[in-house]
């Protein structure tokens, strides 16, 4: 009679001693610390304001992301590797402190912006989930980095008063492009597509990305004449954006705005394309441009994703509606709802269960399946 406890103390799965959470701890930190520093030293070599205020700061989406998803505790990541980034760019011990600071901040108060007033849940899939991300995330919280960090500077002596604004300005447009740019990207592949794409989808990636890329090339480079300048028209990107939007939702939107940004900032820096025009305000029109873009493309893709949710409903509905109507009896109708459902939302197989009040337990009422050959050896099993 004890064979069963010694059996479930077996089976029963052991709990993470205190030694190894603390090792997953410690490693997440490091990696999002050497991240943000790789990231970071990338950024300040677009021609920094001062050697500080930077074009986009790939960071600021990068940490937004890190403590929205996986939790307020890698805080000592950002602070420790934003203090390496600023002592390694020439500012001093305190304030180097004060900038990372501000940039730790910045990630924390964005994150609770975010859970709190946008009704984020991992996804920018909602258009006011949208709209909360970019004026609390990217509008709001990527202040508290600007002002602290431009300030620091200011009193540490490395920004000088007469670039005191347009390094505030350059700085905060900087890490609001970091998140609207950078984080995106990272909640919509934290979260894997539901399917894998066909072989004809594939290839209609392939050519949409291939596409963007030069079209890219043509407006941001130096492929073409000033006569020709019709094409160095940066709208002309446009056509493709949505056409990731509509036929690849927010995992192909996400990713040609930032095939776009990257194409942008890199042709920039190399003096050529429509944002190098040779004076001080270059910076902040490329930024305008890659601010619209992103903005205009989050809310286009939330969109294009409320609408299918809403065309599902009603698929899901109306093949309810009719399951219910020509259904003749009560035992029928349990399996063929299921098969509706399952049908409706693309689903391979499905189980439907019923509470016996009587014993206190779950009783098994009804499946539905397609080819187990999609299944695997799960659909041998279920099938056998």
């Amino acid at each position: 009679m004890f064979a069963e406890p010694t059996t479930r103390s077996k089976n029963r799965t052991p709990r993470p001693s205190k030694h190894s959470w603390t090792a997953r701890y410690l490693s997440s930190v490091a990696a999002l610390l050497v991240l943000y520093f790789i990231t970071a030293k990338l950024g300040l070599l677009m021609d920094a304001v001062s050697g500080f205020a930077t074009t986009v700061w790939p960071p600021a989406g990068i940490s937004l992301a890190a403590l929205s998803l996986l939790g307020y505790r890698l805080w000592p990541g950002i602070a420790i590797g934003a203090f390496f980034v600023n002592i390694s760019a020439g500012a001093p011990f305190l304030a180097a402190c004060g900038m990372a600071t501000g940039n730790t901040l910045e990630a924390i108060v964005g994150t609770y912006l975010l859970r709190r007033f946008a009704g984020f849940r991992g996804s920018l899939d909602r258009i006011p989930c949208v709209v909360g991300f970019v004026v609390l995330a990217a509008g709001l919280s990527t202040t508290v980095s600007a002002t602290m960090g431009v300030t620091s500077g200011w009193l540490g002596g490395v920004i000088p008063s007469t670039a005191f604004g347009r390094a505030w300005l350059t700085w905060w447009l900087g890490d609001a492009l970091g998140d609207l740019i950078v984080a995106p990207l990272l909640f919509a592949w934290a979260e894997w597509p539901h399917s894998l794409l066909s072989p004809r989808r594939l290839v209609e990636a392939g050519a949409m990305f291939g596409s963007l890329v030069m079209v890219s090339l043509l407006a941001f480079g130096p492929l073409l004449t000033p006569e020709q300048s019709i094409f160095l028209q940066p709208y002309v990107i446009l056509p493709f954006l949505i056409w990731a939007a509509l036929r690849f939702g927010q995992h192909g939107t996400v990713m040609a705005t930032f095939v776009v940004a990257s194409m942008a900032i890199w042709k920039t820096a190399q003096g050529v394309g429509p944002f190098a025009r040779g004076t001080v305000n270059d910076l902040l029109f490329l930024q305008g441009f890659m601010g619209v873009v992103a903005v205009t493309m989050l809310l286009f893709a939330a969109g294009v994703s409320e609408r299918r949710r809403a065309e599902v409903r009603l698929r899901v509905n109306h093949s309810l509606a009719r399951v219910l109507a020509d259904t003749p009896t009560l035992e029928e109708v349990l399996p063929a709802i299921l098969r509706a459902i399952c049908e409706s939302l693309g689903w391979d197989c499905g189980n439907a269960w019923k509470v016996d009040a009587e014993r206190s337990t779950l009783r098994h009422a009804a499946e539905w399946h397609g080819s187990h050959r999609r299944l695997g050896r799960f659909g041998e099993t279920a099938v056998g």
